[in-house]
């Protein structure tokens, strides 16, 4: 199956599939000098210069000389549809280790003999409670921390912010589809899993189902260092954490 991207003024819609374009065309929302893009085209083209792509009712003879395709400029700071799934990992990794290390803390201060605890048990509760944390961050500032600082933006495929509903159900989707509960093995397939649908098919399967746009500014290197710094500091921490434990 093809996913398609429309432009309509200056913004970017999609991916949709060839069963809600049609669809599109025939509710007239789009038109056949629409410009469309799938990983099949080169270059954006007009909808009626793609074979068998507006049905015939819709599409009417081109004209002798077709103008040629605008080119269409982005801002630098502009968020633009990209692929890239190790910006995804690192933003959501700073999200995940960064609530859950503090979470971790307040209930080792609470309840000081949840440091008794199972290891991997314990992150697994801490990475389910982060499920409902981070729709509170996309439901107030509309993204998280890890994703400002590494330029992601999610929102609907009309634009909008995601609601504290939409951000959970996406959350959750992520957690048992791509980190696997946090069960070591499993998170390995379903990561791996992930990756394969981001790069190869454009979209990962809770944005798809959810029908969600992901798009990536620019990160510049300031950022860059700083989330590397902090992704290093907190994997130190957790080392440091892992190995108190185990000599208790």
């Amino acid at each position: 199956m093809r996913y398609w991207y429309y432009l309509q003024g200056d913004k970017q819609f999609g991916p949709v599939s060839d069963q809600e374009l049609a669809g599109l065309f025939q509710s007239g929302k789009l038109s056949p000098s629409t410009l469309v893009w799938t990983q099949e085209l080169r270059e954006w083209a007009r909808a009626c210069d793609v074979q068998n792509l507006v049905p015939p009712e819709f599409n009417p003879p081109p004209p002798p000389v077709p103008p040629p395709a605008p080119v269409i400029t982005q801002k630098a700071d502009k968020p633009v549809q990209q692929i890239r799934p190790w910006v995804r990992y690192c933003a959501r990794m700073l999200d995940t280790w960064g609530t859950t290390l503090i979470v971790g803390f307040i209930v080792g201060i609470v309840y000081p003999r949840a440091a008794e605890w199972n290891e991997i048990l314990f992150g697994m509760a801490l990475l389910l409670a982060y499920c409902f944390i981070e729709p509170m961050f996309f439901d107030v500032f509309g993204t998280t921390p890890g994703k400002a600082l590494l330029g992601i933006d999610v929102r609907t495929q009309s634009g909008e912010r995601l609601s504290y509903s939409q951000a959970w159900g996406r959350t959750l989707s992520i957690w048992w589809r791509g980190l696997g509960m946090g069960l070591p093995l499993v998170s390995l397939i379903t990561l791996s899993c992930a990756y394969y649908n981001l790069t190869r098919k454009k979209i990962t399967t809770w944005d798809r189902h959810g029908a969600f746009q992901v798009s990536h500014r620019k990160i510049g290197l300031f950022k860059g260092i700083v989330a590397t710094l902090l992704l290093l500091g907190l994997l130190t921490v957790f080392g440091i954490m892992s190995s108190i434990g185990k000599n208790q």
